[in-house]
């Protein structure tokens, strides 16, 4: 909730039990944020199995649908889904309305499955692609990540067994 063009000061400081230290005092302006809103399905629809840095500033934003803490994830990857999804409104039964999010220096055991975040993907800095026609999200930081709300229900998706590659990075039960 800082405003837009306002200098803003800090510093660190530790208490000991005899007298606090201070650090050295910073400032920052505070930039109003040029990052345009993206559905998931949308940028899925950007990808393709070329390497490409984002057009422009975005921000992303779904819940964790594989279960880092119950290992059911891969090194380094975060598996988003778009929130409408789970509720069952537009994308609940639709294909494309997931991906991954790859960054092998974050620790992923810090998220948690059901916890909605948001990204923020740096123009010419974050890359999108589909790997092996996995859409995949690269080049961000987890300082670009940011927990909205933790311990939002998970649902698979029924599919077919034909259907089940259409539906990549998303959780689903397969009929029969």
């Amino acid at each position: 909730n800082l405003t837009k063009d306002n200098q803003y000061a800090f510093r660190a400081y530790a208490t000991t039990a005899s007298s606090t230290i201070y650090g050295e005092p910073k400032t920052f302006v505070a930039i109003e944020s040029t990052a345009t809103p993206i559905s998931i399905a949308d940028l899925v629809t950007k990808m393709t199995s070329t390497s490409t840095a984002v057009d422009e500033n975005y921000v992303i934003q779904g819940i964790i649908c594989g279960d880092p803490a119950g290992k059911n994830y891969s090194y380094g990857t975060l598996y988003l889904m778009s929130k409408g999804a789970l509720f069952r409104s537009k994308g609940a039964t639709t294909a494309g309305n997931a991906l991954s999010l790859y960054n092998n220096q974050i620790d992923v055991t810090q998220y948690a499955l059901g916890q909605e975040i948001k990204v923020t993907l740096q123009k010419d800095v974050a890359k999108i692609y589909k790997r092996y026609d996995v859409p995949q999200v690269e080049g961000f930081s987890a300082d670009n990540i940011e927990v909205i709300s933790a311990n939002n229900a998970v649902t698979p998706v029924k599919v077919t067994l034909s259907q089940l590659a259409a539906f990549v990075c998303m959780p689903v039960t397969v009929e029969n």
